[in-house]
């Protein structure tokens, strides 16, 4: 993200933010920001003809019309035409993602990660996020990640705390003790 981009992010995906807030719909926009966020990570195609200098803006116009049709809502298609006319499409996923955590900053949410050795079940994820939601008191909204170098285990970090029950740190702690106790 270039440096000076912050408070342009903030204002524009302040403004999105404010229309899903008066419309009563944030739960519906945000959840549609991350199903764009989504598909420009699955869709590459899509970003690099939004921020290509060789597509015009007409071009790139019409595609957003051609892609985003009636997938998404006329706020979102909106949002993105006016960052295209304003030539600040680069900063597109950066402005939703900013929106998608003013959302849930306004929502309640909690954002955390596990990451685990192999890949974590839908069922258990679910659980976990149950659990953390319920002991938080507040939603918890689950990250998996898939880490190998952690053996076995899960690390789990909600806001700036960090739970650490990996099999790679266990290990770690072990081998300390017994070098501790063997006077090395």
């Amino acid at each position: 993200m270039n440096a000076g981009a912050g408070p342009l992010l903030r204002v524009y995906a302040g403004a999105l933010f404010e229309l899903a807030r008066e419309a009563g719909k944030l739960e519906e926009r945000k959840a549609e920001a991350q199903l764009f966020l989504d598909a420009l990570d699955r869709e590459r195609r899509i970003g690099k003809i939004l921020v290509s200098p060789r597509v015009t803006a007409a071009r790139k116009t019409a595609f957003i019309h051609e892609v985003l049709g009636d997938l998404f809502s006329r706020d979102l298609r909106s949002f993105v035409l006016l960052l295209v006319e304003k030539n600040r499409q680069v900063f597109l996923r950066e402005m939703l993602e900013t929106f998608v955590e003013l959302c849930e900053e306004e929502l309640g949410d909690l954002r955390g990660r596990v990451s685990t050795a192999v890949p974590l079940a839908e069922e258990d994820a679910a659980v976990l996020a149950e659990e953390l939601s319920r002991r938080a008191g507040r939603r918890v909204l689950l990250e998996k990640t898939v880490d190998p170098r952690l053996l076995g285990g899960a690390v789990l970090r909600i806001g700036d705390r960090l739970a650490d029950g990996s099999l790679r740190r266990r290990i770690g702690e072990l081998r300390r003790r017994l070098l501790a106790s063997s006077g090395t």
